[in-house]
């Protein structure tokens, strides 16, 4: 998840994610975007941004039913 250490979306959704990691077993990298060149290129101020599989799959808010079915849709893959 690329976030500000300021941006309280980026509590939420850390919050979410957190709930999701320890019900789900997940590995979740959370990156300061203002301290990573490429990633601060990349989105901007757009945060946060969570990025499953490598591919951005939220933006804002993290949305628990749509994280679930994302996450499960991995999992089939």
């Amino acid at each position: 998840m690329l976030k500000t250490k300021t941006c309280q979306l980026c509590v939420e959704a850390t919050a979410t994610l957190e709930r999701f990691r320890r019900s789900h077993g997940l590995d979740i990298r959370g990156v300061f975007i203002d301290e990573d060149s490429e990633a601060l290129a990349q989105f901007g101020d757009r945060v946060p941004v969570v990025l499953i599989a490598g591919r951005e799959r939220f933006f804002g808010h993290v949305d628990p039913a749509l994280l679930h079915r994302t996450i499960e849709g991995e999992r089939r893959r």
